[in-house]
């Protein structure tokens, strides 16, 4: 009998270890084909993502293409220009993936931009794009390596493609910038498992993006020699990284995204894919353990048996409810996903449909046998149509057709689809499969925030118009209410009424007050309306200087301010008279009013390498701190707006000068630090700058 028994205790022993074994296995493939199946999810939502950006950027080449730019120089002409960067900056609206869309010349000088105009003097001739398009006629995608973005602070990607000539001539480069949270942030509301690891790399092995986020991975690259390179060749795969920082090997899966140079990897550590078998194998073990105790002490009982058929039936249970959970886990996948999944037989004919799409509803019953273009009410016979029809026609590949269609609910939604052909392993045709997204709501969003800019555009012109018309009746009977009071003050009083004189002059420098205050309001309301029309003609600086600074001069020396005044002779600008004195007015007021009671005022002229002329006026006054140096040509913005503060006045005053520089094509410049005084330079183009030699060389 103890031969038996021992026989039994090694059959069950040996039970127990390969069904530990089997579970092993089954634990690894189910892994597996988890981690493949989020990884081909995650790959089609990246291409889809960075598809559109090269859309938008294909969409710039081919708006270059329509001004049939031959030359650098041409390029750097038709395309350095304001109208060209609202091209941009309209490309930009409601896309979300780019935060900005730039273009270079051939020289590697940023020429415009979707953020700012006019754009600011940047080299990029070194930049990794840049040195890419030069050396290489590519016509493709390219995405650099990430960097830290100097606007937002976050990791940036950028993707370019050339721009080139007859020839392959280079004429610049179109690139957009990619903010990598983006697409971390994506990859964590579908990755439910918190152990798995999202990377994005580039084929060249560079980590652009990963998630859980590590700054201290990106920018990194699989080492040399890892068998990914090799999976890279063959499209993707899967492989056992063994771990070089943290020592314990991980399950990698690999997926290249289709038409571009990009993989997504889905990792996840062999430890945490081996937790559910490990629990398992506590059970397994246990339960081998048992039978064992059982077996050998109440060997000759039958009714063990039944007990190690329980506990055998117990394995089996929970190995078939773990296959139940990770077919559960695949769906829920499916139901997270934005988009919806189809799939076509040989003759275009739907064979499946995700449930739960605006086309179908709960059920994908009604259109299996039907066509897309059988789905859709109206004509199909259009170009648009067509054009779709020559591509399914052809076996090609589609992205991102868009078509309406009247879903279950009775609504018109507005559909966007991409497929791609399949064929079996002789070359047959066998039919189409690819996603679809309901674009409805986009739509409909995108017309909302355009209504609402025409409204808000308006509600500000007519606020414009408001001011300006306020302004310009007030002035008139202020105008009364100064001229009585300087009669009152011009007035012979006795001694016993010199209160009343006090009074008159009280009345007469409020009213001045406020007519400046109304001045500057009706000003910025004709400019911002477009009313201010410019009077060009040849203005010399020195006068103008001189005569504001001798307007300024009483004051300045009530307050111990002394007006130094630069060399000016010889400097004539071809500009608004007017405008110029009050840009120069402005200037030299703002600077006496932040200096006193007492310190230097310096008005001077400076000549930049580029040729643009610059009036400096430098002052010794109470400066301000750098959070509000960005503001400072904000209409009404206050560095200190609290009511007691020591100064007055709108905040207008740099506002306008701003404003009347950007209409002369220029620009304000302001560096200041707070107790240690401010210099504004107000910069005219070197086009608008007439300068006698002497007047030149002094400068220079």
């Amino acid at each position: 009998m103890w031969g038996g028994g021992v026989v039994v205790v090694l059959v069950t022993a040996l039970c127990a270890a390969l069904t530990i074994w089997d579970l092993y296995g089954k634990t690894f493939r189910q892994t597996s084909e988890e981690m493949a199946t989020l990884g081909l999810v995650l790959a089609e939502q990246t291409t889809r993502y960075v598809q559109v950006v090269d859309l938008l950027l294909q969409e710039t080449q081919a708006h270059t293409g329509q001004l049939r730019i031959e030359t650098p120089e041409q390029f750097r002409t038709l395309l350095g220009n304001e109208d060209t960067h609202r091209f941009l900056r309209d490309r930009m609206v409601n896309l979300q993936q780019a935060n900005a869309l730039a273009l270079v010349d051939a020289d590697g000088r940023l020429l415009n931009s979707s953020r700012t105009w006019p754009v600011d003097p940047v080299d990029l001739s070194s930049a990794e794009m840049y040195v890419h398009f030069r050396n290489n006629p590519d016509a493709g995608l390219f995405v650099t390596s990430p960097a830290k973005s100097r606007v937002t602070g976050n990791w940036t990607v950028y993707v370019g493609r050339r721009i080139s000539g007859a020839g392959g001539t280079l004429l610049g480069t179109v690139a957009a910038a990619l903010d990598v949270r983006y697409l971390t942030d994506f990859y964590r509301t579908i990755s439910t498992n918190k152990a798995l690891r999202v990377t994005l790399l580039r084929n060249d092995g560079n980590v652009l993006a990963r998630y859980p986020d590590q700054d201290q991975s990106i920018g990194t690259s699989v080492p040399a020699g890892s068998h990914w390179y090799g999976l890279m060749g063959k499209g993707g795969g899967s492989y056992r990284a063994p771990g070089l920082r943290s020592g314990i090997p991980s399950i990698v899966s690999v997926h290249s995204l289709r038409d571009y140079p990009l993989a997504i990897d889905v990792a996840i550590k062999e430890q945490d894919a081996l937790a559910p078998w490990r629990q398992q194998l506590v059970y397994v073990a246990g339960g081998a353990s048992v039978a064992i105790v059982a077996f050998i002490l109440l060997f000759w009982v039958v009714g063990q048996q039944f007990r190690r058929q329980e506990a055998h039936n117990t394995v089996l249970l929970r190995t078939a409810e773990a296959a139940r959970t990770g077919e559960l886990r695949l769906r829920d996948y499916a139901e997270m996903a934005s988009d919806w999944f189809w799939e076509q037989d040989a003759e275009l004919r739907f064979v499946s449909i995700t449930a739960g799409t605006p086309m179908i509803g709960p059920s994908d019953l009604p259109f299996v046998g039907r066509r897309r273009w059988e789905m859709v009410d109206g004509d199909t016979n259009d170009d648009h149509w067509r054009a779709h029809k020559a591509d399914l026609d052809a076996r090609r590949p589609f992205r991102d057709f868009r078509y309406n269609l009247t879903g279950s609910d009775g609504r018109l939604h507005h559909v966007s689809v991409s497929g791609s052909p399949i064929f079996n392993e002789v070359g047959e045709f066998i039919g189409y499969r690819g996603i679809g997204r309901d674009i409805t709501a986009d739509i409909e969003a995108a017309v909302t925030l355009r209504s609402a800019k025409e409204q808000a555009e308006a509600a500000n012109r007519a606020k414009s118009e408001f001011l300006a018309n306020m302004s310009h009746e007030l002035r008139t009977p202020l105008h009364a209410v100064i001229g009585f009071a300087e009669l009152i003050r011009d007035h012979p009083f006795r001694e016993s009424d010199a209160r009343c004189a006090d009074y008159a002059k009280d009345i007469h420098a409020s009213g001045r007050h406020l007519l400046e205050l109304i001045n500057d309001v009706l000003d910025m309301s004709k400019i911002e309306m477009g009313h201010y029309a410019l009077r060009e003609e040849r203005v010399e600086l020195d006068e103008v200087v001189r005569a504001c600074a001798g307007m300024m001069a009483v004051r300045a020396m009530e307050g111990q301010v002394s007006v130094e005044i630069g060399e000016l002779a010889g400097i004539a600008l071809h500009a608004d008279r007017l405008a110029v004195k009050q840009i120069v007015l402005n200037l030299v007021a703002n600077a006496v009013k932040f200096t006193l009671p007492n310190g230097r005022v310096h008005v001077a002229a400076a000549l930049a390498p580029d040729g643009d002329f610059q009036l400096v006026v430098t002052d010794t006054g109470i400066g301000v701190g750098e959070a509000a140096l960005p503001y400072l040509c904000e209409p009404f913005y206050q560095a200190d707006a609290s009511r007691s503060r020591a100064h007055g006045g709108t905040g207008l005053g740099l506002a306008i000068c701003s404003k009347l520089l950007k209409l002369h094509g220029g620009r304000l410049d302001i560096e200041s630090r707070r107790g240690q005084g401010t210099k504004v330079s107000a910069v005219f183009p070197a086009a608008r700058v007439r300068l006698r030699p002497r007047a030149r060389r002094a400068l220079s």
